[in-house]
This record gives structure tokens, sequence and C-alpha cells, in this order.
């Protein structure tokens, strides 16, 4: 076998895996709205964009989570999930467990349920 010849297969062996891989890629699954329930969490105490990283980097690891929308100014975290995925209270406690306080906001009438947890410290 010449030189050329040994060179050429490695880049051959290379694109076959490259376009096996494209070849047989799938397309991420579309997301439809109408399967996600929407909860909104009034989360005091984040102060920067890293708090708000910590926040979505938490939220986002739970089962169902689909998007995370945080608004540091106006005090709040919507999180988009799907239905039945989990229970409020799994975001509360994912949220408190990063030191800051989560509460219920009640989208109907606009009023605040403010839940209390313990929070220890290690």
């Amino acid at each position: 076998m010449n030189n050329t010849v040994k060179r050429l297969i490695p880049i051959a062996l290379i694109a076959l895996v490259v376009l096996g891989g494209l070849i047989f890629w799938e397309q991420p699954s579309q997301i439809n709205m109408a399967d996600l329930d929407s909860i909104t969490i009034k989360v005091t105490g984040m102060t920067c964009v890293s708090c708000d990283n910590k926040v979505n980097k938490s939220i986002s690891k739970l089962p169902g989570v689909q998007a995370v929308d945080i608004d540091r100014k106006e005090e709040k975290v919507i999180i988009h999930h799907r239905k039945g995925a989990a229970h409020v209270q799994t975001y509360m406690d994912a949220i408190n467990a990063l030191g800051y306080k989560a509460s219920l906001v009640d989208k109907g009438n606009g009023k605040i349920e403010v839940l209390q947890f313990k929070m220890t410290y290690k």
C-alpha cells in the first residue's frame, strides 16, 4: 500500500463516522405548549446573575422541567414543566436549598401565599 492510500484511510474512516452520525442523528422532540404547565414562584435573595444561574441550573435538572424564566428584578421564577411532572414543593425545596426564600404567587387574584420552610445549614 502506498503512502497516499495510508494517509487517506483515517480520513475516510472519520468521514464515515461523521456521515453515519448525521444519518442516525435524531431531531429533539418538539414540545407542545399544551402539554406544559407553568408555576410562578416568588424568590427573594437573588442579587446577581450568578444567583440566576444557580437557580436555573438547579431547577432545570428536575424531571419534567422544560424551561425556566427568571426575573430577578420582579423576584420571580416561572417554571414551565410537563403536566404532572413534579409537585410545586419539589421546586420550592430546590430553591430554598440554595439559600433563597421561595413562596407561591397565586396568579389568579394576585395574592401571595408565603410558605415557611425550615432551613438547616451544615
